[in-house]
C-alpha cells in the first residue's frame, strides 16, 4: 500500500512542478505497469479518484469479511484443537507477516526519502493550488484506509490469543477432573482395604469361634470320663438317691429357663410398644412441620412476588437511564460536529479576507466575520453550556442511581424485619386463638349456668303458685340471682371487649414484628428440613430394628412353645408318678403281709428302670442332636469359607481393573501434558510474533505521526481543520477503545463530513462571486463608507486581538496534544508490562503443573506399595484359611474318635445294666422304698400344690376375659344425636370441639380425650380409641 501512496505522491510532485528535472524513479516502474489512479489493494487503474474511491471502498468491506471469516475459522479450529495442518497454516501465516513487514519497511524508508524531497520542494513553492486540496485529502483517505487494516489485524491477533487462552483454561479443567478422578480411585482403593480388614476380622473371629468349639469338645469329653470315673465309684445302694437329686437340679433348671424366657419376652414386648409410641410421636410432629413449612411457603411466595416487582422497576430504571446516557452522548457528538463546522467557516472568512485585496473590501469582509464571529462564539457558548448541563444531568443521574441501590438494600432489610415480624404475629394470633377458645368454652359454661338458672327460676315459679306465703322470700332470692348473674354477664362481656381490643392491638403492633421473624423461621426451617431428613433416617433405622425384633419374637415364641410342650410332658409325667407313688405306697402298708406284692413291686420297679432307659436314649438323642448342630456349623464354615474365597476373587479383579484404569488413566495423562507443552511453545511463538506485531505498528505510527507534522506543514491554511480533526478522531480513538466494532461507522461520518465541507467551500465559492457582483454597488457608497473608516480599523484591531487569542487556545490545544501522547506511551509501557506478568504467571503455572506431576508420582509409587501389601496380606489369609482347614480336618478326625468311643460307652451301659439287674435284687428292703417313697410324694403335693395355684390364676383371668367379652358386647356404637356433651370431660361439642367415636367402647369422645390410637381384634390397622381403653389395652 506504501508502495501505490509513493506512486502518487510522485505524480502530484512532477504535476506541481514540470519545470524542473524528474528524479529516477524509487523502484522498478517498468516490472509494475500503471496508469491513471491505481488501487492499493488489487494493483488495478481508475481513471479518475472519484471511480478509485467508490471501487476501494467495496473492495476493503469484501477484504474485512474474508479476514473475519478467516478469523472464525481460526477461532472454530482452536476451539477444536490442534492439528498438525493447524500449526503448519500458522507458521506460513507467520512467515507472510513476516516478509511483508519487511518490505513495509523498506518501503517506509524511500517513503522518508521521498518527502524530505517533497519538503524541499514545498519549502521553495510558496503558494498551494486548489487542484491539490482534492489530492491531498485522497492521500488522507488511503492513510485512514491503511491504519483501519492495520487495527483490524491488531484485533485478529488479539482473539487469537484469547483463544490460546480458552484453551489453557480448558486443559486446567482436565487436569482438574484428572484430579477429582484420582481422589476417587484412592477413596475406591480405601474402602476396598476396610472391607479387607473387615472379612479379615471376620476370618479371626471364625478361628475364635473353632477354638471355642474344640475347648467344649475338650471339656464335653472330660465330662464324660468324670462320668465314667463317677459311675465307677459310685456304690449300688446311692444309684436311687443320685436319681432323684438329678431330676430335681433338672426340673429346677427347666424352671430357671423358663422364667429367663418370660422375662426377656416382657421386655421385648415393652420396647416395641415403646418404639411404637415414639413413632406415633414422630408422625404427629412431622405432620405439624408439614403444615407450617406449607405456610411459610405461601408467605416466602408473597414477598418474593414483591422482590420480582422491585426488581422489574430497577430494570426500568436502568434501562431509562441507559437511553438518557445515548442521548447525551450523542447530543455531545452532534455539538462537537457543530463546533468543527463553525471553525471551518471561520477558516473559510480568513481566507476571504486574505484573497480581497482592496481595504474597502478587507472592511467589508472584516464586518462579516466579526459578525460571523460573534454568531461562532454565541453558537460555542451555547454549545458549551449544552455540554456543562449534560454533564451535571449525567452526574445526577449517577447520584440517583447510586441512591435507588441504597433503597433497594433498605427495602431488602425491611422485607426481612416485615418477615420477622409475621412470624412473631402468627405465633402471638396463635396465642390469642387459644384464648379465645379459652373464652368460648366459659361463655359455653355461663349458658349452661343460665339455662340452669332458667330452669330454676321455673321451679321457684311452681313453688310461688303451690304457696302464696314463701312468694316474697322466692323472688327476693330470684332478684338476687338475676342480679349475680347479670354481674357475671357483664363481666364476661367487658373481658371479652378487651380480649378483642388487645386482639386487634397485638395484631396491629406485631404485624411488623411478623415480617422480622420471617427469615429466623426460614433459617429454622431449613434446620428442621435437616432435622426431618435424620428423623427419616432414624424412623427408617427404627422400621429395620422392629423388623429383626419382630422376628427375634417369632423365634422366640417358636421357642418357647417347643419348650412348653416339653415342660407340658414332664407335667404328665409327674403325674403319672404321682399315681404310681399312690400304688407303691399301698403296695408297701401290704407289704407285711403279703410276698406277692413285693414281687408285683419288683416288676413295677423293673418298668421304672426301662423309663431310665428311656430318658437314657433320650440322652443319646440330644447327643445325637449336638453332633448335627456340630455338622451344621462346620457346613456353615465351609460356606463361608467358599464366600470368603469368592469375594477374594472379586476383589482381585477389581484390584486389576483398577490397575488398568490406572494405566489408562497414565497414558491419557501424558498425551494431555505432550499437548500442553506443544500448546505452551505454541503460545511462546504467538507471543514473539505479537511482540514484534507490536514493534512494528509502534514504529509504523511514529512513520504515520512524522508524515502528518510534514503534511501539516505543507497544508497552511488547513492547519486549524486538520488539528481538529485529528483531536477529534483521537478523542474518539479514546473513546471507542471499549467501541471497536463501531469504528468503521465512524470512519464513513468522517468522510461525509468531509464531503460537507467540500460542498461548504462551493458555497463560499459562490458567495465570493455574488460579493463580487455586489463591489461596483459598493464603490457608489465609497465616500459615506470613507466616515465609517476609522470606527472599522478598530473593529479591526479587536478582530486582530481575537485572532491572538485563537492562536494562543491552538497552543493550548497542542499542549494536550501532547499530553495525550504521553498517556497513550504510558498505556504501552503499562500494556508491556502486563504481558510480562502474564509470562510471569504462565512460569509460575508451569511450575506448579511439574510439582503436581511429582506429587501424582509420588502418590502413584505410594499405591503401588500399598497394593504389593495387599496381595502379600492376601497371600497370609490364604496361608491362615489353608489352616483353618486342616484344623477341621482334625475335628473331623476327634469327631470319629468320638463316635468309637460312644461305641464303647454303649457297650459299658449293657454291662451297667446287667449291674443294675443284681441292684434290683438287692434292693428288696421295704424300709429304704418306703422312704424313698415318701420324699418323692412331699415332692410331687409340692408340684401338685404349685399345679392347682396356676390352675387359679388360669381361672381368674378367664374370668377378667369373660368380663371384658361381657363388656364388649352390652357396648353399643352410640349415634351422633344422642351425643351433646364429651364422655369423660363433659366439655359440648361445637363447631371447633368436634365428635369422635372409640372404636373399642362405642362412645363419643373430644379430641383430646381420643387423641390416642391402638391395635383392636376387629380391625387389622391401628384405630381411634379413648384414654381408658387405651390403658387397657396397654395393661393386657
Amino acid at each position: 500500500m506504501l508502495r501505490k501512496l509513493k506512486t502518487q505522491v510522485t505524480q502530484a510532485v512532477n504535476s506541481v512542478t514540470p519545470s524542473e528535472p524528474q528524479h529516477e524513479p524509487l523502484f522498478n516502474e517498468s516490472s509494475t505497469p500503471s496508469e491513471g489512479f491505481l488501487c492499493p489493494v488489487c494493483m488495478h487503474s481508475f481513471s479518475s479518484p472519484d471511480e478509485l474511491q467508490v471501487h476501494f471502498r467495496v473492495h476493503a468491506i469484501k477484504q474485512v469479511g474474508k479476514q473475519k471469516l478467516t478469523g472464525s475459522f481460526s477461532f472454530s479450529s482452536l476451539e477444536n484443537g490442534f492439528n498438525e495442518s493447524d500449526a503448519l497454516h500458522l507458521e506460513l501465516d507467520m512467515k507472510e507477516l513476516k516478509s511483508q513487514l519487511q518490505d513495509e519497511k523498506r518501503y517506509s524508508v524511500e517513503l522518508k526519502k521521498e518527502l524530505d524531497r517533497l519538503h524541499g520542494l514545498i519549502a521553495n513553492q510558496t503558494e498551494i493550488s486548489e487542484d491539490e486540496i482534492p489530492y491531498l485529502t485522497q492521500q488522507m483517505q488511503m492513510l485512514e484506509a491503511g491504519k483501519a487494516l492495520a487495527t483490524e489485524r491488531m484485533l485478529e491477533m488479539e482473539k487469537e490469543t484469547r483463544g490460546m487462552s480458552r484453551q489453557v483454561e480448558q486443559l486446567k479443567q482436565e487436569k482438574s477432573r484428572l484430579i477429582e478422578k484420582i481422589g476417587e480411585l484412592l477413596t475406591k482403593i480405601a474402602s476396598k482395604t476396610d472391607e479387607i480388614e473387615e472379612k479379615n476380622n471376620e476370618k479371626a473371629l471364625l478361628g475364635d469361634e473353632l477354638v471355642r468349639y474344640r475347648e467344649e469338645i475338650q471339656n464335653l469329653e472330660l465330662e464324660i470320663e468324670d462320668l465314667r470315673r463317677k459311675l465307677d465309684q459310685r456304690p449300688s445302694e446311692d444309684d436311687v438317691s443320685v436319681l432323684r437329686k438329678e431330676l430335681v437340679h433338672a426340673q429346677q433348671l427347666m424352671d430357671t429357663i423358663t422364667q429367663e424366657k418370660e422375662e426377656k419376652i416382657k421386655k421385648d414386648v415393652g420396647t416395641i410398644r415403646n418404639m411404637e409410641q415414639d413413632h406415633k410421636k414422630l408422625t404427629g410432629e412431622i405432620a405439624i412441620l408439614k403444615s407450617n413449612i406449607e405456610a411459610l411457603k405461601n408467605t416466602i411466595s408473597r414477598y418474593d412476588g414483591g422482590s420480582e416487582r422491585l426488581i422489574g422497576e430497577i430494570n426500568a430504571f436502568r434501562k431509562v437511564w441507559e437511553e438518557k446516557a445515548t442521548n447525551s452522548a450523542e447530543r455531545i457528538l452532534d455539538a462537537c460536529r457543530k463546533i468543527d463546522d463553525l471553525e471551518i467557516t471561520v477558516n473559510g472568512c480568513r481566507k476571504k479576507i486574505i484573497d480581497n485585496g482592496t481595504e474597502k473590501n478587507k472592511l467589508s469582509e472584516l464586518e462579516d466575520a466579526r459578525n460571523s464571529l460573534l454568531e461562532v462564539e454565541k453558537e460555542r457558548n451555547s454549545l458549551q453550556q449544552e455540554i456543562v448541563s449534560l454533564f451535571a444531568l449525567l452526574d445526577e443521574q449517577k447520584q440517583n442511581y447510586a441512591e435507588k441501590k441504597i433503597q433497594i438494600i433498605k427495602n431488602e432489610e425491611t422485607i426481612s424485619e416485615h418477615r420477622k415480624e409475621i412470624e412473631q404475629l402468627k405465633k402471638n394470633i396463635s396465642k390469642l386463638e387459644a384464648s379465645l377458645n379459652e373464652a368460648s368454652t366459659i361463655e359455653g359454661i355461663l349458658k349452661q349456668n343460665l339455662k340452669e338458672a332458667k330452669a330454676k327460676e321455673s321451679l321457684l315459679m311452681q313453688k310461688i303458685s303451690e304457696g302464696n306465703g314463701v312468694e316474697n322470700l322466692a323472688m327476693k332470692q330470684m332478684h338476687k340471682e338475676k342480679m349475680a348473674l347479670e354481674e357475671t354477664v357483664n363481666r364476661l362481656n367487658e373481658t371479652l371487649k378487651s380480649l378483642n381490643t388487645s386482639h386487634e392491638n397485638a395484631i396491629s403492633q406485631h404485624e411488623e414484628s411478623w415480617k422480622k421473624n420471617i427469615e429466623a423461621e426460614k433459617e429454622k426451617m431449613k434446620k428442621l428440613e435437616n432435622e426431618l431428613s435424620n428423623l427419616h433416617c432414624n424412623y427408617i433405622s427404627a422400621e429395620e430394628k422392629n423388623k429383626k425384633l419382630s422376628a427375634l419374637l417369632e423365634e422366640r415364641t417358636t421357642t418357647s412353645e417347643e419348650k412348653n410342650k416339653i415342660i407340658e410332658t414332664e407335667r404328665i409325667k409327674l403325674k403319672s408318678a404321682v399315681e404310681k407313688l399312690a400304688l407303691m405306697e399301698e403296695k408297701a402298708l401290704q407289704l407285711d403281709s403279703e410276698l406277692r406284692e413285693k414281687e408285683t413291686a419288683a416288676i413295677r420297679r423293673n418298668e421304672e428302670y426301662m423309663q431310665l432307659k428311656e430318658t437314657m436314649k433320650e440322652m443319646q438323642s440330644e447327643m445325637k442332636e449336638i453332633k448335627i448342630a456340630k455338622k451344621k456349623l462346620e457346613c456353615d464354615l465351609a460356606e463361608q469359607r467358599e464366600s470368603s474365597k469368592e469375594n477374594v476373587c472379586q476383589l482381585q479383579k477389581e484390584l486389576f481393573t483398577c490397575e488398568q484404569e490406572k494405566i489408562v488413566l497414565k497414558e491419557q495423562f501424558e498425551n494431555i501434558l505432550q499437548q500442553f507443552s506443544a500448546l505452551n511453545e505454541e503460545c511462546s511463538r504467538c507471543k514473539d510474533n505479537e511482540v514484534e506485531l507490536l514493534e512494528n505498528m509502534s514504529q509504523k505510527e511514529l512513520l504515520i505521526k512524522e508524515l502528518e507534522q510534514n503534511i501539516r506543514s505543507l497544508m497552511a491554511g488547513l492547519e486549524c481543520e486538520r488539528h481538529n480533526h485529528d483531536k477529534s478522531i483521537k478523542d474518539l480513538q479514546y473513546e471507542l477503545s471499549q467501541l471497536q466494532q463501531e469504528n468503521t461507522a465512524i470512519l464513513t461520518a468522517k468522510e461525509r463530513e468531509l464531503v460537507i465541507q467540500m460542498e461548504t467551500v462551493s458555497e463560499l465559492k459562490e458567495e465570493l462571486h455574488a460579493k463580487e457582483r455586489q463591489l461596483s454597488d459598493i464603490m457608489q457608497e465609497m465616500e459615506r463608507v470613507r466616515n465609517e473608516l476609522r470606527s472599522k480599523e478598530e473593529g479591526r484591531y479587536t478582530l486582530e486581538n481575537d485572532a491572538l487569542k485563537l492562536k494562543r487556545q491552538n497552543v493550548e490545544l497542542r499542549k494536550e496534544l501532547d499530553q495525550l501522547e504521553k498517556s497513550t506511551s504510558q498505556l504501552k509501557n503499562d500494556f508491556e508490562k502486563e504481558t510480562n506478568l502474564l509470562k510471569n504467571s504462565l512460569e509460575n503455572c508451569e511450575k506448579n503443573k511439574e510439582e503436581s506431576l511429582s506429587r501424582l508420582h509420588v502418590q502413584l509409587e505410594a499405591e503401588k506399595n500399598r497394593l504389593k501389601e495387599i496381595s502379600k496380606d492376601n497371600e497370609e489369609k490364604d496361608e491362615i484359611l489353608k489352616r483353618i482347614n486342616d484344623d477341621l480336618k482334625k475335628a473331623n478326625e476327634d469327631s470319629n474318635k468320638l463316635i468309637i468311643l460312644q461305641s464303647e460307652l454303649e457297650k459299658k451301659k449293657t454291662e451297667w445294666l446287667q449291674e443294675k439287674r443284681a441292684l434290683q435284687e438287692r434292693c428288696l428292703t421295704a424300709e429304704n422304698d418306703l422312704e424313698f417313697e415318701r420324699e418323692r410324694a412331699i415332692v410331687n403335693k409340692r408340684n401338685f400344690d404349685d399345679v392347682q395355684t396356676a390352675i387359679r390364676e388360669l381361672g381368674r383371668v378367664n374370668q377378667n376375659l369373660q368380663m371384658d367379652f361381657a363388656k364388649q358386647i352390652s357396648r353399643k356404637w352410640l349415634e351422633d344425636s344422642e351425643a351433646i356433651n364429651c364422655h369423660t370431660c363433659d366439655k359440648p361439642f361445637t363447631l371447633t370441639n368436634r365428635k369422635h367415636h372409640c372404636r373399642q367402647c362405642g362412645q363419643i369422645f373430644c379430641a383430646s380425650c381420643s387423641s390416642f390410637t391402638a391395635k383392636i381384634a376387629s380391625s387389622r390397622n391401628p384405630v381411634r380409641v379413648c384414654n381408658a381403653c387405651h390403658e387397657e389395652i396397654m395393661h393386657r
